[in-house]
């Protein structure tokens, strides 16, 4: 939604990897960076995945407040809770390059 607005060109940003080709070819002025979880350029936040928008809240507590705040949201969010317990270490989705979240 954000890319169609013109608020991304020439700009870097992220989505789910599973929409990065589709992206691509709507918005090729775009530097799309689908293996990024959070991007940050000019005031303008993005972020790629079904839960991320919960680290991008952090990232925002962090740079606003300070580290020790963000720690503290991340504990009251509890986000182990979001874990199943029949697969407590979830697979990596293709095209990432890092676990997002380890139970």
């Amino acid at each position: 939604m954000l890319a169609a607005t013109g608020l991304l060109e020439g700009k870097t940003c992220s989505t789910h990897w599973n929409l990065a080709a589709n992206f691509k070819r709507l918005f090729p002025n775009i530097d799309l960076q689908p293996d990024k979880l959070i991007t940050a350029e000019r005031g303008i936040y993005t972020n790629g995945g079904a839960y991320s928008f919960l680290n991008l809240i952090l990232f925002l507590v962090e740079k606003y407040f300070d580290r020790d705040t963000a720690i503290f949201c991340s504990k009251i969010f509890h986000l182990r809770a979001l874990c199943r317990p029949d697969k407590p270490k979830p697979a990596r989705a293709p095209g990432l390059t890092t676990q997002l979240l380890t139970c």
